[in-house]
């Protein structure tokens, strides 16, 4: 799901003992904010590419730089194999537009190494059946792993860890460039951090960051790990931690792999229960965010905390 803005209207976190625009029940005075209106993905359009063979592609990245290459063209790039492809660009349109598996069929053109030149319609075509197999986006193919990529005909082992590979090292430069603030100003400040980390996970995990009197990173710990619906918490422990710690406020982050960042039920009594039990040693809950790849839900933005 892809909304009209990728995070919740930005909210200060003001330190606890600092004058602030927070009332008496902890609750940021500022306009309510309209919840976001989602929309659905919309692909690009790669009819105009779908002449670009093997070689052609290959020539877009020198010339124009990857940025120019739609998703399936890069992926061709990692599964070529040197040589100067002939194959047309057929398959892209429908790849990823219809988003329709393919499954699993074993055929004629694999081969042990998970080479493509015997493939019909070559590295172009195979990229194109990986994202068509995988949702027809990367958001699904990165939560795909190296054993059900493999089950792309013609794909590999060696080549399903290529692509593996290189959706782990965007992860990773993804953190690197979100490196944890010191200090906590804002929602965006824990959007940056969690969602490289968590957007896309295929299990919910939920995550709570503990906080000095002035905002500052105390410890940032991983609380539970569920299911692919939700993930069980135990409230008192994280109170716990908090205490053991000398946290003044605290943050909680959870994921949701649907991409619906609405919160549940579940979410919000468990949101209840800590801030209840916080309030007992004068723990301040700051905020509550839902992160998901498109939108991401902000207790505080939406006016519940």
């Amino acid at each position: 799901m892809k909304p009209n803005n990728d995070t919740p209207p930005e909210q200060q976190y003001n330190q606890p003992n600092a004058q602030s625009n927070v009332d008496s029940h902890g609750q940021l005075n500022a306009q309510p904010q309209a919840q976001p209106q989602a929309q659905s993905n919309v692909q690009p359009d790669y009819a105009a590419h779908s002449s670009l063979t093997d070689a052609e592609v290959r020539e877009r990245l020198i010339s124009r730089g990857a940025g120019a290459l739609t998703d399936a063209q890069l992926l061709c790039i990692l599964l070529q194999e040197g040589s100067s492809g002939s194959s047309s660009i057929n398959g892209a349109k429908k790849g990823l537009q219809s988003g329709l598996a393919n499954g699993y069929a074993s055929g004629s053109g694999t081969n042990p190494g998970g080479g493509v030149r015997n493939m019909p319609g070559g590295a172009m075509s195979l990229a194109e059946r990986v994202l068509s197999d995988n949702g027809g986006n990367l958001v699904q193919l990165s939560r795909a792993g190296l054993k059900k990529l493999r089950m792309t005909e013609g794909l590999g082992l060696r080549r399903a860890a290529a692509i593996t590979a290189a959706l782990e090292l965007g992860r990773r430069l993804a953190l690197a460039e979100n490196a944890e603030p010191s200090t906590i100003r804002n929602n965006e400040d824990i959007i940056r951090v969690f969602r490289p980390l968590l957007a896309s996970l295929p299990h919910e995990e939920f995550w709570v960051v503990y906080l000095s009197s002035a905002n500052t990173v105390i410890d940032k710990v991983k609380a539970g790990q569920g299911g692919v619906s939700g993930v069980m918490v135990d409230h008192k422990l994280i109170i716990k931690r908090a205490i053991e710690s000398l946290a003044s406020s605290m943050i909680l982050v959870h994921n949701h792999p649907s991409g619906v960042a609405a919160p549940s039920g579940p979410d919000n009594d468990l949101t209840e229960k800590i801030v209840a039990a916080a309030s007992l040693f004068d723990i301040e809950v700051l905020d509550h965010l839902i992160i998901t790849p498109g939108e991401c839900f902000s207790y505080r933005g939406s006016k519940l905390l």
